[in-house]
C-alpha cells in the first residue's frame, strides 16, 4: 500500500508550509492509500523554543493550544477521507529534550496519568506515535550545522570523540522513548549523523547501543521508518543508513515508508529514490499501519504482536510492494508536472 507514516503541515508546525488539508489533498492526488499525520508534540519550556517561534511570539502555552487544534482538525479530516479510499491516522511525533521531564509532560499532554502502561499512553487521543528525538544535551541537532556543532561541543571526553559521545547519549535517550512510550513507528533512527552521513558506527560502545535499541523495538513489533527526508538533506540513503537498515532486516524488524513531509511540495518527495534504495538493499517486506477493526490475528508467525493497544494494526506487503502500479502512476504524475 502506498503510504507515509510521518508528515507535518505549516498550519501546525512553524518550520513547515501549507495547511493540513492541502497536504492531504496532495497525497490523495498522488494516489497514496495511507497517509498518516504526526505533528510535533508541544515543548514544555520557553528555553526549548526555536528562533522562528520566539520571533513569532509563540510560547509553550500556545504550542499546547496549537496541538489541541491540530488534533481536532486532524480528526475532522480523518473522517472526511474515510470514504475517499485514503486511510488517515492521527498521531504525533515525540521529543526527548530532558529526562524525565519531557516524556512526563508528553504523557500529560496526551491525557494520560503517570504510571500508565507505555502502550496505552495517549489512547483515545492519538492513534499512534512516531518515536523521535531532535536534541542531545537539550540542544537541537537538526536545526542547522552551527547548532549541531554546539551540541557536539557540549560533550567533552578524553576517551571518545565528542560526536560519538553525542551518539551515545542520543541512543540512550532514544531507548528511553522506546521504553516509556512503545511508539508504533521509530522516527529517523540515525538523525544523529544528519550532517555526517558517512560517519562509521563501528565503535563498540556505539554499535552495541544501536543493536540494543533495534532489538528492543523489534521485540515489541515496532515499525522502523525508512525516511525519505534524508535524501533532501544530501544523503545517498534514507534514514536509516545502510548498516542499520541491514541490521534491522537481519533481526527481522519491520520497515515502513515515510516522507517526513513539511508541506505540499515534500509529499512523496524522493519516494522513487527510496524505493530504489530499499530494492537494492534486498528489502522483501514493507509494513504499514491501519486502524484496528479487530479482523486480523493477534500475532505474526514469529509471535510478535500485530495489534497495538493505542488502536492500530500492522499489516505486511510482500515482495509485490516493489512492483505496485503506484510506482508507475506516481512517476508519471511527477513527470507531467515537471
Amino acid at each position: 500500500m502506498p503510504h507515509s507514516n510521518h508528515s507535518h503541515s505549516g498550519q501546525f508546525c512553524s518550520h513547515a508550509k501549507d495547511s493540513l488539508a492541502s497536504v492531504l489533498q496532495r497525497a490523495h492526488a498522488l494516489a497514496f492509500t495511507h497517509f498518516h499525520l504526526s505533528e510535533h508534540v508541544p515543548r514544555q519550556h520557553a528555553t526549548e523554543l526555536y528562533p522562528e517561534e520566539v520571533e513569532a511570539s509563540i510560547t509553550p502555552d500556545s504550542l499546547r493550544a496549537t496541538f489541541r487544534e491540530y488534533l481536532e482538525a486532524a480528526r475532522w479530516l480523518q473522517n472526511e477521507y474515510a470514504g475517499k479510499e485514503m486511510h488517515v491516522l492521527v498521531g504525533c511525533e515525540t521529543e526527548n529534550i530532558t529526562s524525565p521531564g519531557t516524556l512526563d509532560y508528553l504523557t500529560a499532554v496526551l491525557g494520560s496519568q503517570a504510571g500508565t502502561e507505555p502502550e496505552l499512553i495517549g489512547k483515545g487521543v492519538v492513534d499512534y506515535i512516531v518515536g523521535s528525538l531532535h536534541h542531545t544535551n537539550a540542544i537541537p541537532i537538526d536545526f542547522d550545522r552551527q547548532t549541531f556543532d554546539r551540541s557536539v561541543a557540549s560533550f567533552q571526553s578524553t576517551s571518545m570523540d565528542a560526536h560519538l559521545q553525542l551518539i551515545n547519549r542520543y541512543l540512550d535517550d532514544q531507548l528511553e522513548v522506546l521504553q516509556r512510550l512503545k511508539p508504533e513507528v521509530i522516527g529517523h533512527f540515525d538523525l544523529f549523523r544528519l550532517f555526517t552521513p558517512q560517519l562509521k558506527l563501528d565503535a563498540p560502545d556505539v554499535w552495541d547501543k544501536v543493536e540494543r535499541n533495534v532489538r528492543f523495538a523489534v521485540e515489541y513489533g515496532a515499525l522502523f521508518e525508512c525516511n525519505a527526508a534524508a535524501f533532501r538533506k544530501g544523503w545517498n540513503t534514507s534514514y536509516p543508513g545502510r548498516e542499520i537498515l541491514d541490521l534491522i532486516v537481519g533481526m527481522q524488524g519491520r520497515l515502513c515508508l515515510s516522507d517526513d513531509s513539511h508541506g505540499v511540495q515534500a509529499v512523496g518527495l524522493n519516494y522513487l529514490r527510496l524505493r530504489d534504495y530499499l530494492v537494492e538493499a534486498g528489502v522483501e517486506t514493507i509494513w504499514y499501519l491501519e486502524k484496528d477493526e479487530g479482523q486480523t490475528d493477534e500475532k505474526e508467525g514469529d509471535g510478535r504482536p500485530i495489534r497495538f493497544a493505542r488502536g492500530t494494526v500492522a499489516k505486511a506487503m510482500g515482495s509485490e510492494w516493489k512492483t505496485q502500479p503506484f510506482w508507475t502512476t506516481f512517476a508519471a504524475a511527477l513527470e507531467s508536472e515537471s
